[in-house]
């Protein structure tokens, strides 16, 4: 008897090559035939067996991202508090950066200045 439901008419289970796959319900909203092996690289219990690793990060960015668009007073708060609490080591990095950037010329060689 054929499994109904998210999957339609296809199993979201099945044994191929002796391994077992499952099928992920977001890839399956698409014409993929997505199924991936029963490994933790593919699947992450804690967060269920609906969806795969990929899927999960996709829907982790698609809700930050309208969080982001629906607050954007709390996103520049975030992140001034950010570039506060994090002042001298971004500054570093940027001086690096721009030192990086200052030594090198356009045909790649290292000025005499730099070194």
């Amino acid at each position: 008897m054929p499994a109904h439901g998210h999957y339609g008419d296809l199993s979201p289970v099945r044994c191929r090559e002796g391994e077992f796959e499952l099928r992920c319900m977001d890839c399956a909203q698409g014409d993929h035939g997505a199924y991936w092996p029963l490994t933790l690289e593919f699947w992450n219990p804690r967060r269920g067996m609906q969806r795969c690793r990929a899927c999960w990060t996709a829907k982790r960015r698609r809700d930050e991202h309208a969080r982001r668009l629906a607050n954007p007073a709390s996103t520049r708060e975030r992140n001034r508090a950010y570039a506060l609490a994090n002042r001298e080591v971004l500054n570093l990095k940027r001086r690096a950066r721009r030192a990086a950037a200052k030594g090198s010329s356009s045909d790649g060689r290292v000025s005499a200045a730099a070194g």
